[in-house]
């Protein structure tokens, strides 16, 4: 029997990253059941769609994802939030751990894969998803990092990280 694909709901106010996340996900086995520009319509999509997962930018325009967590109930009846931003973890440490939410990836580091790890790494420490699906569609990796108890994504090889060109005033 195929596990049922946990659903996502894409809450960024950027069409194209909303896009690009969506494609990425249900190439990988995600359901992506909605999408979102800003907080409130995320709040609505979430509390109408009731989805397993949250992919939730940390700003939007009209209220920031914690924000967004703080008005959704992350005690078992709310969808796992998995906040996503183009700045590091490190800006946000803490608030992430206070929020409720099951972890974090930066927004260049997105796929099925990432997302399935913070979840399956959330799911061992926090319980199943609110829907109490069984699984999810990627295997995470033997290794897994943590703060606290907040999952952290991989950080890329070195072979795998950009490099940085310095520029001379000569």
């Amino acid at each position: 029997m195929q596990a049922v694909p946990p659903t996502v709901v894409i809450v960024d106010d950027h069409p194209s990253f909303r896009a690009s996340a969506r494609a990425i996900l249900e190439s990988e086995g995600f359901e992506v059941v909605a999408e979102a520009e800003d907080g409130e319509s995320g709040i609505a999509a979430a509390r109408a769609l009731r989805p397993d997962v949250l992919l939730l930018d940390v700003q939007l325009p009209d209220m920031d994802g914690f924000a967004v967590c703080r008005q959704l109930d992350l005690n078992g009846n709310g969808p796992a939030v998995v906040f996503v931003s183009s700045r590091d973890v490190d800006d946000y440490r803490g608030l992430i751990e206070q929020s409720g939410a099951r972890g974090f990836i930066p927004k260049a580091e997105l796929s099925g894969g990432s997302l399935a790890d913070v979840l399956a790494r959330a799911s061992r420490a926090f319980g199943t998803l609110p829907s109490g699906k069984p699984g999810f569609p990627h295997e995470p990796p033997s290794s897994s990092l943590t703060w606290g108890n907040l999952p952290v994504p991989h950080a890329p090889s070195p072979a795998h990280r950009p490099t940085r060109r310095r520029m001379s005033g000569r």
